[in-house]
Order: C-alpha cells, then sequence, then structure tokens
C-alpha cells in the first residue's frame, strides 16, 4: 500500500480544517448553554491551538530558510527554537491550574511571539542585506552549457539545448532565453519548442535577430539552488535563407561557464565526407566583421555523422564556436 504524501500544505489546509470545526462547535455550545465554564474551555482550546499553528509556522520557516541558504551554520535557525519552548511553557502554564489571575501563560506567549517576529525580520534583513548587494543582476548564472544541431537533410534541422543554472533571486519560476537562427526567419507557429524539465509556451519572434523562449518551472528554483534546463526546436530550416555553417555560444564578461559542449549531426552528408571543423573565437567587444581566432581542430566522426567537442573553463569575454563551413 503505498503512503499518502505528506507536505506542508497538506498540514497547514487540515490543521485549518480542525482549528475552524472545533471552534464552530465551540461556539455552539457557548451560545446555547451560557455557561461560564465553556469560557474558560474556550480560552484553553485558542491557547494551545494557536501555540501549535506558531509552532507550524516556525518550522516551515526554519525549512523556507534553509532552501533560500543550504548548510548556513551561523546559529540563526537555532534562535527558531527559543519561542518553540515559550509557546509549550505558556500552554503547560494555562492547562496546570484554573486561575484568573495567573497571567504568565499570556506573558509566556507573547514573550514567544516577540522573539519570533524578531528572528524572523532580522534572519531576512541580513539574508537580503547579503544577497542583493553582493549578487550579480541576473536571475540566475550559468555554470554549464552542451549544445546539439541536428541536420537532418531536405533544409531541415533540430535544435538541442542544456544548461545548467544556479537561481541568483529567492524564489526563480521562470526564465527567459534567447538564441538566434540563422536560417529562414522563425515562424512561431511551425517552429515547435518542448522540454523535458520545464514547461513551455510559444516562441517570442524578435525582427532583430534574437528570438525568445520561455521556460516555466514545473517546481519553484529557490536561492543557490541548481538546476538543468532543456529545450529542443524542431522545424527549423533553411529552404529560402541558407543557415551559417556553425554552432557558437557567447560567454559574457560577468559570466564564468565551467564547460561548453558542442555537438553537430550532419546527417545529410555523402559516406565519404570527413572534413574537419575548427573551434574558434571572437572577443565580446569585437567590432561587427572582424575575424575568429583558431583554438583547436575538431575531427569528423565518420561513423556518427558529427563533430564532438568539449570546451572547459572558457575565457569569459568571448564568442566560442565550431566552424566546419567553406
Amino acid at each position: 500500500m503505498s503512503r499518502k504524501k505528506v507536505n506542508s500544505k497538506s498540514v497547514l489546509r487540515n490543521f485549518f480544517l480542525f482549528i475552524t470545526s472545533v471552534c464552530t462547535i465551540f461556539s455552539f455550545f457557548y451560545i446555547i448553554l451560557g455557561n461560564d465554564k465553556w469560557t474558560e474551555f474556550v480560552a484553553y482550546y485558542f491557547v494551545i491551538s494557536f501555540a501549535i499553528f506558531l509552532l507550524i509556522v516556525i518550522t516551515l520557516l526554519g525549512m523556507f530558510l534553509f532552501k533560500l541558504e543550504p548548510g548556513i551554520k551561523d546559529g540563526r535557525y537555532l534562535l527558531l527554537i527559543i519561542p518553540s519552548v515559550f509557546f509549550l511553557g505558556s500552554g503547560y502554564l494555562y492547562f496546570k491550574e484554573y486561575n484568573p489571575a495567573n497571567k504568565w501563560g499570556l506573558i509566556f506567549l507573547t514573550v514567544g511571539l516577540a522573539i519570533t517576529v524578531i528572528t524572523i525580520v532580522l534572519t531576512l534583513f541580513s539574508w537580503s542585506t547579503r544577497t542583493f548587494t553582493s549578487s550579480e543582476d541576473k536571475d540566475f548564472i550559468v555554470n554549464r552549457i552542451s549544445s546539439k544541431l541536428v541536420r537532418l537533410g531536405d533544409n531541415k534541422y533540430e535544435f538541442d539545448l542544456y544548461k545548467d543554472i544556479q537561481s541568483r533571486v529567492p524564489v526563480l519560476t521562470v526564465i527567459d532565453t534567447r538564441f538566434k537562427w540563422t536560417g529562414d526567419k522563425v515562424d512561431s507557429n511551425m517552429v515547435k519548442v518542448t522540454s523535458v524539465t520545464h514547461d513551455t509556451e510559444r516562441i517570442r519572434v524578435d525582427d532583430e535577430g534574437y528570438d525568445t523562449i520561455k521556460l516555466l518551472f514545473k517546481s519553484p528554483l529557490y536561492y543557490k539552488q541548481a538546476f538543468t534546463c532543456h529545450y529542443k526546436l524542431t522545424n527549423l530550416t533553411d529552404k529560402v535563407t541558407p543557415a551559417e555553417q556553425y554552432l557558437s555560444q557567447m560567454v559574457k564578461s560577468n559570466e564564468t561557464i565551467s564547460l561548453i559542449s558542442f555537438d553537430v549531426v550532419l546527417k545529410d552528408v555523402s559516406a565519404n565526407y570527413n572534413k574537419e571543423a575548427v573551434l574558434q573565437k571572437k572577443k565580446e567587444t569585437a567590432p561587427s566583421g572582424a575575424k575568429y581566432q583558431e583554438i583547436d581542430k575538431v575531427p569528423f566522426d565518420v561513423d556518427s555523422k558529427s563533430y564532438h567537442c568539449d570546451l572547459p573553463n572558457p575565457d569569459s569575454g568571448y564568442d566560442y564556436r565550431l566552424y566546419w563551413g567553406e
């Protein structure tokens, strides 16, 4: 038998359902019977349920903060234990004995709530100050890129891209990624985008040459969490405008990427095709028309009809490409 999955939403939903149900019953008996003893029961119930509610909130807050800063060891999360002890103490003092003059339970509850609020404010303030004063102006950073272009023949292509990213914002739910196809103008009704990691929307076409793909996360990505993003383009063509014979990737001056991988499959070449490709680079700030600098030669694999090239730790501020033209 499979166990029912328990998450924060189900805990809060069931807890609120229980709270509202019991409060309704207590209110009904209190109104009907008019017994002062019910006032005591309702007060007791409110105190203990409110204390439990605050404990749940503190637990969920601690889980959320740990996702924002995994592995933190400065003791801030331990401070959340202090108000928990006060909340439990307040419930004990209320139920120890009935004495209207005994206000220690209320005092403990108030002190615990105050410590909780102060801890939350200080924790979020220190985290946000450190995060937004030291991080870059991007929602995420890219650690690794792998791209693959497949020339199918009959002027048709497919393109796959994988990016390993790390979030630089508290909660990341969507990213926009741009691409430039050098063949026929992209028709968003014909060119399809799919992803094995994200939900996608139709391609947004830009007349300036760069088109945009929106990738929607199926689950939010929290600060400093890493994730692999993927998308695939099909029905790319170059019947009207011949596509350039290269696959490129820009590494901007403010980026640090550990690995770039290029894969090119030419399914339509003849059996005796065996031309070397060239790995090249050009400065990001180079003027239009500037020549690329050769880095390495890349052999053609006759059996798979493909080129493969890995470039570890590329220098920032360069446009890299695998070129098999001319």
